[in-house]
């Protein structure tokens, strides 16, 4: 038989074992982890948005390549507009640079899906059997977004019947380039051979001194979805705000 001396049985009364934590420990704990999640988030926030830059400044690189050698090919840049669509300007008048971008801004007219259906090698408008690349040259291979529903980065091709939306209420075609916040990417292209490109058609601030010299500009909204500024939509500089578009041209 084991016996226990008085000191050991008196110590083991009175010990009192405690396990886990009191309410206020854990509250403690919580509060701790709550202010490390609020500093973290606008951290991974930066993270993810300078991803999305350097994914759209990707993007815009690859645009111009493949323009480039679609003109080293052929010896011109690809028209911009609808082959069946009629010119509304007047002999001899002065037309300005075509461009294609998203159909939320009120400039725009045509979506660019009418120049990577070209580039891409693309069996439909304007390259319907392949009358704008014969050659049937893949000039820009570009993944497929992966959800249709909500698209962004990347070329819209399973769109549903009556057009898929970038953001609800906002159409987007097949075969749209979109860029990492769900919009198109603009091109200009100097159509009307000035070696200049008329970015004055989207960018009020952009006089004729302060015009590209270069034959083909891209650019993304950035993430306010807006040409220009917010405060001030199509001015790129507004009292020391630089917009947050990406452009090639700079």
């Amino acid at each position: 038989m084991i016996s226990l001396s008085p000191s050991s049985r008196s110590q083991g009364a009175g010990a009192s074992f405690r396990a886990g934590f009191t309410l206020i420990e854990l509250l403690t704990v919580i509060a701790i982890i709550a202010i490390l999640m609020g500093l973290l988030f606008p951290v991974l926030n930066l993270v993810k948005e300078a991803a999305r830059k350097a994914q759209a400044r990707n993007d815009i690189a690859g645009l111009i390549g493949a323009l480039k050698q679609y003109y080293t090919e052929y010896g011109n840049y690809p028209p911009l507009t609808d082959p069946s669509a009629a010119s509304s300007s007047a002999a001899g008048a002065v037309v300005p640079d075509q461009f294609v971008g998203d159909l939320t801004q009120a400039k725009t007219k045509v979506e660019n899906s009418m120049l990577m259906n070209t580039l891409r090698s693309i069996d439909a408008l304007p390259n319907e059997k392949f009358v704008r690349n014969p050659k049937r040259i893949v000039f820009l291979d570009v993944k497929a977004v992966s959800n249709p529903e909500a698209p962004k980065g990347g070329i819209l091709e399973k769109v549903k019947a009556g057009g898929g939306t970038a953001k609800p209420g906002l159409p987007v075609s097949n075969g749209c380039f979109l860029d990492p916040w769900g919009r198109q990417y603009f091109v200009m292209i100097d159509t009307n051979h000035d070696d200049l490109l008329d970015v004055g058609q989207l960018y009020g601030d952009f006089v004729d001194s302060d015009r590209p010299h270069t034959s083909v500009g891209v650019f993304a909204m950035g993430a306010d979805n807006v040409i220009g500024t917010e405060k001030n939509p199509d001015v790129y500089r507004n009292k020391g705000i630089v917009s947050d578009d990406i452009i090639s041209w700079q």
